[in-house]
């Protein structure tokens, strides 16, 4: 710039201006929310002429990173800040550029959208987000998972706020988005259905592909979880969402393998688990065709007849005669299907000597001897059972006692086998006479993995017969006994013995215990009662499956220890009778019981003994202390509320129990019967801590203090809910209470919030600013309810222009980061009016697109210029602007504007107008604003700035240099008209003649003299100067003619037509001259030299009664131009002082026009002596 402030000084008034392009011509984009981004603006000259300049923008969120620019091409880098910018509103102004070829304006105006969702439209309100979550579910998933969807305009609400925080903490979004829609009512449930739920197919040879049907009652978000309890069945997928229906209907692959099938029937399920429950789809598969089944009788079922039958014979249960012949027939009927086998035939000759038919017996024994004596060696079970028969039907003692030694031999040599021990048992006289060492041997057996009925059986039979062998209860007896309770083999006695053998277990054994519940469910015995309750209470067993045993106990007054306490235990929770007379006396004096259960037994003093009756009298004490303690503790149940309503009185409340008492009194009992729940989870709106409780059978007690609280269920999964439906009933509603434990705790959080609730449904009030205060400063406030709650008392305070310590000291902990836009101007509003200048400025520095009334606004500017002496700050420099386009100033802000401003050339002289209209200072205003429009070439105004700036600066400078050789290089080329200022200052500088101005401006000044009818002395003699001085140089300009006659001209003008044109610099221009009324007269052509920038002028010898007529051209690239046409002129007459040749020749040529020889004859005589006179004085060198 000051540069070509200086070429303007030495009258370089012409400069080509470079044509000037943008890319892109406007800016209009859409950006996000909450960042800095960086754009660029390409300029060019489009004709190569460099361009010098500077840049503004006019929007403080757009920055440029250089105001400066010089080149033929540029490259504008700029940032555009939507950090402090909501979403939805526009960033818009314009670059200002500056250059010396003119000032320019290209406009901006960017869209900030919502954060996350880039190019998606966002809802405004709850209807318009259903109806997208309609149309495309998984895009309105997306907006419900973004950081921002708690920054839309209908999530302002606490109620939709705390249901979105909850919901979203178990991380599933298509769950919790269905939740969200369905807990306010904005859609049913999505309920999922098989379109069939059994499936039967023959076995299959190949894998069977098939398919899942779904259907659902309506559109919206699920996720439900597959499985599949047969390996045959293998699944395509492992849950099911909403993105697998198409329509209301999802079809789930899955497969059948076949490889994974066993023999006969195959059954197999698919479950689908989810929040209503569980889907079963059966697949059943048929057996193969000609598979043999139970009723057809198999092998398989054969058999396994046979060996029932023979365990029924063992234990006695069924006529001996009857199973043998069952026996008899069961084995036929597998001989007849062609399964001869050598041990069915000693199985019936066993039969048959059992049932005292020899022959036959024998017979059998002839028809397996061969085969089983062939395979002896390996088949010594088959042999020894031989053996034993035949020594049996020979009736021979001697060969029974040989067989046993065979047969002990074989048991311990080949290995200890079920049926060689049995047959031992039989065949050896000395097992039969010593039953303990038979059952040490079948105690041995078992110990070598022996589990068979047969053994059970046997050792049962033993111990039943002999009650002494039952002197342990180990593993062994226990099974044995076990079975003998199953199949009716005990009786009293040696029920008694293994009841008796309990007291000595110090551990709790489940299989002791259902031998013991065998025992007393056949025989009620007190001993096996006894014996049972003192299990269940080594054991520990306080769940009400077990309450039965002990109330039978009681009822019998057993001296079991800890009996009474474990009825308590596991009395049920829906018992509705009055405890035993026995338990009641036994309580009253002991109170070794843990809380669960004195709450029981509380609760059913109360319900059945009245307050005068003895009972009552005796438990009253313990009673009231009972409850104060756990009140202390906090606790409540539904067995406490009637304790606390009956003992708690309205004077026993003191500031410890007001502490504690709110959260009992506003207790709710939760009770949900859906499967899988496990916790309740209540949502304050104003809070930002979640309040859980575990459900326990199905219930939970947990407080709920406010009517918006939100009241949530979590499954097992983690997965949160709000459709799943519970009963809530209040445990402790005592009003009296509430209000005597609000004037005892008034710093209790919940209270609080609970008339925190009604202040925000009316206006608020003086009286409710220390209660605002108090919740405010809580860590657990909820950050949305805190700004709510501090948008209020704000409001409050700068409509009632409230000031306090205490209110400052509020003010100035607020960051205003959370409140709406109206919020956060209140916010600087009251802080300008409490003299918390910084403070205000710092905050709308970070939000300055708050809503703040103009007045404080204007309080605010004029307060920091004075608190910062006028320093230079943009953001104060930004807010004054905003003022002073609002027509909101002062005098600080208009002098500060006069300091710093800067902008088009237009819009600082209409400030520089403003601030003279308003008598503040201008500071450097003038200097600044003349510089500009000198450089960018902007003549609007120019002569009124110029004036100003010459008040305050009397000195001649380079400016005024500039400014007058504009102005004359305005006037001299006809686009101005001369103001006497201006030519005064010229003539008064000019008169120094020490070089200051350019010669445009003497030339200027020439050619104002030369219009004005008089000059003085002085002005005749500045005017021969700069005429003849500039003539000299070659300046000759139109104007110098205008002199003639009124002073002596200097020869290269005297007595010529001066013909003058303006055009580009640097061309060149001709005449095409025509002398006289003929084109044929004369003609010639010349140039049209260029006597100063831009200037082109010829002074022309053309006598008085000639006339001139001319063409004006230029060349350019070897082609003519016309610029002027048919233009003439006329020669000037010559004056009457004019004594020169060329005045001479003219009077003469005037004298011959008029016809009058004699005075033509005079004058030729008299430029002849004259001629010849100047020969003689001035002869020619040779």
């Amino acid at each position: 710039m000051k540069e070509r402030i200086s070429q303007l000084a030495k009258g370089e008034i012409f400069r080509e201006k470079a044509e000037i392009q943008f890319v892109p011509l406007s800016l209009e984009e859409t950006v996000p929310a909450g960042g800095i981004w960086r754009r660029e603006l390409i300029l060019s000259s489009r004709n190569q002429v460099k361009i010098r300049g500077l840049v503004y923008s006019t929007n403080p969120h757009v920055v440029l990173k250089n105001c400066q620019f010089s080149g033929f091409k540029g490259r504008l880098e700029y940032e555009v800040s939507a950090v402090r910018t909501e979403p939805g509103r526009q960033i818009a102004g314009a670059f200002q550029f500056i250059s010396d070829s003119g000032e320019f304006e290209v406009p901006y105006c960017f869209l900030v959208e919502a954060e996350g969702v880039p190019g998606m439209t966002v809802p405004d309100t709850l209807d318009e987000f259903v109806k997208l979550a309609e149309q495309d579910f998984d895009r309105a998933q997306r907006i419900f998972a973004s950081r921002t969807f708690t920054e839309l305009p209908f999530m302002k609400n606490g109620r939709y706020r705390a249901l979105y925080e909850g919901l979203c903490s178990s991380g599933q979004e298509d769950i919790a988005l269905e939740e969200f829609l369905t807990g306010l009512d904005q859609k049913d449930a999505a309920i999922v259905r098989l379109a069939d739920d059994r499936m039967e197919i023959p076995h299959p040879q190949e894998i069977v592909q098939s398919r899942l049907i779904l259907e659902r009652s309506c559109w919206g978000g699920l996720r439900m979880k597959l499985s599949a309890d047969a390996p045959f069945i293998h699944l395509g997928a492992q849950t099911v969402t909403q993105r697998d229906f198409i329509g209301n209907r999802a079809q789930i692959p899955f497969e059948i393998l076949p490889d994974k099938l066993h023999s006969g029937k195959n059954c197999g399920r698919i479950i689908c688990s989810g929040p209503g429950g569980r889907l079963v789809y059966e697949i059943h598969i048929l057996p193969e065709q000609g598979e043999e089944t139970e009723g057809g009788e198999p092998l398989r079922s054969e058999l396994l007849m046979v060996s029932r039958l023979f365990l029924d014979l063992q234990a006695g249960v069924y006529d001996r005669m009857q199973t043998l012949g069952k026996l008899e027939e069961a084995l036929e009927r597998l001989e007849e299907r062609g399964n001869e086998s050598e041990i069915f035939r000693l199985l019936l000759a066993w039969i048959y000597l059992e049932q005292e038919r020899p022959e036959a017996a024998e017979e059998q024994l002839m028809l397996a001897q061969d085969a089983v004596l062939d395979a002896r060696v390996d088949q010594v079970e088959s042999y020894a059972f031989y053996l034993y028969l035949r020594a049996r039907f020979n009736q021979n003692e001697e060969q029974m006692a040989t067989t046993a030694r065979i047969i002990r031999k074989y048991y311990e040599e080949w290995g200890q086998t079920l049926p060689l021990l049995l047959l031992l048992a039989e065949a050896d006289q000395e097992l039969k006479e010593n039953s303990s060492l038979l059952l040490a041997m079948m105690k041995d057996l078992y110990g070598c993995g022996c589990r068979s009925p047969f053994l059970y059986g046997r050792a049962c039979r033993l111990l039943t017969e002999d009650t002494g062998l039952i002197r342990v209860m180990d593993n062994f007896e226990l099974q044995c006994l076990l079975y003998g309770a199953r199949k009716n083999l005990l009786n009293r006695e040696t029920a008694g013995k293994a009841a008796a053998l309990a007291a000595y277990e110090k551990h709790w054994r489940p299989g002791y215990f259902r031998l013991l519940d065998k025992l007393y469910l056949e025989y009620q015995g007190q001993e096996i009662l006894s014996a049972a309750c003192q299990m269940l209470i080594r054991g520990g067993k306080t769940s009400p499956g077990y309450f039965p045993w002990y109330q039978k106990a009681v009822e019998a007054d057993l001296p079991v220890t800890s009996l009474y306490e474990y009825y308590l235990y596991a009395l049920p929770e829906d018992w509705k009778e009055p405890l035993p007379q026995n338990v009641l006396l036994y309580f009253s004096y002991r109170h070794e019981l843990d809380a669960q259960s004195r709450e029981v037994l509380y609760e059913n003093v109360l319900q059945h003994h009245r307050p005068d009756s003895s009972v009552y009298r005796a438990y009253r004490d313990q009673m009231e202390r009972f409850a104060l303690e756990q009140l202390l503790q906090g606790r409540i149940s539904s067995r406490l509320a009637p304790l606390y309503k009956k003992i708690v009185q309205l004077d026993m409340v003191d500031e410890r129990l007001a502490g504690v008492l709110p959260d009992l009194l506003f207790s709710r009992k939760i009770t949900c019967r859906q499967e899988g729940m496990h916790r309740v989870l209540v949502r304050y709106p104003q809070l930002r801590t979640e309040f859980s409780g575990v459900l326990r059978g199905g219930s939970c007690c947990i407080p709920v203090y406010t009517e918006d609280a939100e009241i949530l269920l979590e499954d097992d999964r983690g997965l949160v809910y709000c459709h799943v439906p519970y009963e809530s009933e209040a445990l402790l509603e005592e009003p009296a209470l509430v209000k005597r434990c609000e004037e005892l705790a008034p710093w209790n959080l919940m209270l609080a919030l609970r008339r925190c609730g009604e202040m925000l449904r009316r206006p608020l009030g003086e009286k409710d600013l220390e209660q605002a205060f108090f919740l405010l400063g809580q860590a657990e406030l909820h950050p949305a309810f805190a700004a709510e709650l501090t948008e209020k008392v704000v409001h409050y305070c700068c409509m009632n222009q409230i000031t306090s310590p205490a209110l400052e000291d509020f003010l100035l902990a607020q960051d205003g980061k959370s409140l709406s836009r109206a919020g956060k101007g209140e916010l600087v509003e009251t802080l300008i009016q409490a003299g918390q200048s910084e403070a205000a400025y710092q905050l709308l520095k970070r939000y300055d697109e708050i809503q703040i009334r103009e007045a404080r606004l204007l309080a605010l500017a004029d307060a920091l210029i004075r608190e910062r002496a006028y320093q230079k700050d943009e953001e104060i420099l930004k807010l004054c602007g905003s003022l002073y386009e609002k027509g909101q100033t002062n005098r600080s802000v208009l002098e500060y504007l006069c300091m710093y401003s800067c902008g088009r050339s237009t819009e600082m002289r209409r400030l520089l107008k403003t601030a003279l209209e308003s008598h503040a200072q201008t500071y450097e205003l003038e200097e600044r604003l003349l510089s500009q429009m000198l450089f960018s070439g902007e003549e609007d105004g120019l002569e009124e700035v110029y004036g100003c700036y010459r008040r305050n600066r009397p000195e001649a400078d380079l400016l005024v240099q500039a400014y007058l050789a504009v102005q004359s290089h305005r006037y001299v080329t006809g686009k101005a008209q001369a103001q006497e200022e201006w030519i005064m200052e010229v003539e008064a500088l000019s008169r120094a003649g020490d070089g200051f101005l350019a010669d445009i401006c003497h030339g200027a000044l020439l050619s104002w003299y030369a219009g004005q009818p008089e000059l003085s002395e002085d002005q005749e003699a500045l005017c021969g100067r700069y005429l003849e001085e500039l003539c000299r140089k070659g300046m000759i300009l139109a104007c110098y003619q205008n002199f003639a006659g009124r002073f002596a001209l200097p020869d290269a003008i005297a007595g010529r037509v001066i013909l003058q044109r303006q055009a580009e610099p640097g061309k060149r221009l001709f005449l095409r001259c025509r002398i006289g009324g003929s084109r044929n007269v004369w003609q010639e052509v010349a140039e049209l030299p260029e006597v100063y920038p831009g200037i082109y002028a010829r002074a022309l010898i053309l006598f008085a009664d000639e006339e001139l007529e001319y063409d004006v051209f230029q060349e350019e690239e070897g082609r003519e131009r016309v610029l002027e046409a048919a233009c003439s002129c006329r020669g000037i007459p010559a004056a009457s002082g004019d004594e020169s040749r060329f005045g001479r020749i003219n009077r003469m040529a005037a004298a011959s026009g008029r016809d009058q020889e004699n005075l033509l004859r005079k004058q030729m005589i008299e430029l002849e002596a004259s001629d010849r006179l100047v020969g003689q004085l001035f002869p020619v060198l040779e």
